[in-house]
């Protein structure tokens, strides 16, 4: 099951699709808009713009990685609670699952846009193409560049792998805060959280 069980698995999948049909949809420019996605409902100019623009509505790619962050923390939550052992060795090993579960997936994905960079830099713009998507991989990567990507320092070999930073940059401090809520009351939580 690649989106878990139970009740998140099918919000996740939800929330895939929704970015997978949100990112599709802005590949192509349509009406001639090369930014649809800026364009307010009232300016749009035809019926397949409308019907993308309520797409783009509907698929809200923002919303959907927001679900993904807020459904992550609270599984990984539900993780560390049922984790034995101290706070060292508890953090050492949620750390390091949660760098052998993301680092994998994003080498291989750096690796593949590597691969297709001479076709995608030489890849002409066109007036089919939105203001979006024009904008990436027009520059050639070398070496350096896939050690910027590799250590996060860098997402411009594929620019929504800015999530797995997040989640790596996360998984530092979340152990220590859900460690400190589960051993504080729920006016602290309030605090952290207007705090966050």
């Amino acid at each position: 099951r690649p989106f878990g069980r139970g009740l998140f698995g099918p919000v996740y999948a939800t929330a895939a699709l929704m970015v997978a049909v949100g990112h599709s949809l802005m590949v192509f420019s349509v009406d001639g808009l090369p930014a649809l996605l800026t364009v307010p409902f009232a300016d749009v100019p035809g019926i397949e713009s409308l019907v993308t623009k309520a797409l783009l509505v509907l698929f809200n790619g923002n919303s959907a990685v927001t679900l993904f962050f807020v459904i992550s923390g609270f599984v990984l939550g539900l993780s560390l609670d049922r984790g034995k052992g101290g706070l060292i060795s508890s953090y050492v090993g949620f750390v390091l699952r949660r760098a052998l579960r993301i680092y994998p997936a994003l080498i291989l994905s750096l690796l593949f846009v590597g691969a297709l960079m001479p076709w995608l830099v030489n890849l002409d713009e066109t007036v089919l193409g939105s203001a979006w998507f024009n904008s990436l991989y027009r520059t050639p990567f070398g070496t350096a560049d896939l050690w910027h990507n590799v250590l996060l320092v860098s997402t411009d070999m594929n620019p929504v792998s800015w999530t797995l930073r997040i989640e790596l940059l996360v998984a530092l401090f979340l152990p220590v805060l859900h460690a400190f809520t589960r051993k504080t009351g729920p006016w602290y939580d309030v605090v952290m959280l207007i705090g966050l």
